[in-house]
């Protein structure tokens, strides 16, 4: 059996429903919404715009306009396109071909 219908198997199952059900408790509780307000809080701190000033200006340099075109080149690949569409249909548990 191939790990990823491994890992779909365990997703659906009732351990996995479990899980998501604490980890949504956990996140509607009050240290969450602590941490959700003193993240937020960082976020817009003098430290994190200069860091957000900095990546956005490697965002326009000519090595990341270099990585872009390849990354577009990759997407729109007919091979790409049809392995991501395969992957996601046996994800959402669909038929195989």
């Amino acid at each position: 059996m191939a790990l990823i219908d491994r890992i779909m198997r365990f997703a659906r199952g009732p351990q996995a429903q479990k899980a998501r059900a604490k980890a949504e408790q956990a996140a509607r509780s009050p240290q969450a919404q602590k941490a959700r307000a003193k993240a937020e809080q960082a976020a817009r701190s003098p430290q994190a715009q200069k860091a957000r000033a900095k990546a956005e200006q490697a965002a326009r340099s000519p090595q990341a306009q270099k990585a872009r075109a390849k990354a577009e080149r990759f997407v729109n690949d007919p091979r790409n396109q049809e392995k991501a569409r395969s992957l996601m249909a046996r994800l959402r548990g669909g038929r195989r071909h």
